[in-house]
C-alpha cells in the first residue's frame, strides 16, 4: 500500500517534468518554408490588373528577387496569410503554411536554393 501511494504522489512530479521538457525548443522561434522572395515595384501610373474578382487597381507589383544564398536578418510585418514584408525595404517573402503573426518581428531569412518549390526558410526570433 505504501509503495502505490508513493507512486501516485510521484506521478504528477514526473508528468510536470516531462511536459516542461517539450518546451525547450520553443525559444528558437517559429520556422517556416520560403516559397519565393519578391522585390516590390510601385507602378508609376494608375495601373490595373484583371483578377478573378474583377478589375483591381495595382498598388505593388511583385517581381521575383535575386538574393544570393546566405542568411539575412530582417524585421518583418505580416500582410496576409503566407505573405510578409520586410520593414523599410521593398522586399516581400512568400511562405508556405506559416501561421506567425508578425509586426516588426525579428527574423532570419536563409536562402539555400534557387530552384524548386522552396527557396529556404524563415526563422522568427
Amino acid at each position: 500500500m505504501k509503495t502505490s501511494l508513493k507512486f501516485i504522489l510521484a506521478l504528477p512530479v514526473v508528468l510536470i517534468s516531462l511536459s516542461s521538457f517539450n518546451t525547450i525548443n520553443t525559444s528558437k522561434g517559429e520556422e517556416c518554408q520560403v516559397v519565393e522572395v519578391y522585390e516590390g515595384i510601385t507602378p508609376e501610373t494608375d495601373a490595373k490588373a484583371l483578377t478573378p474578382d474583377g478589375l483591381k487597381k495595382l498598388t505593388v507589383i511583385l517581381k521575383p528577387a535575386k538574393l544570393r544564398h546566405g542568411k539575412y536578418d530582417y524585421k518583418l510585418k505580416r500582410l496576409e496569410k503566407d505573405l510578409y514584408k520586410v520593414v523599410d525595404k521593398a522586399l516581400y517573402i512568400e511562405t508556405k503554411y506559416c501561421n506567425k503573426y508578425a509586426s516588426r518581428d525579428d527574423a532570419t531569412l536563409i536562402i539555400d536554393s534557387s530552384y524548386g518549390s522552396t527557396k529556404g526558410k524563415l526563422i522568427f526570433k
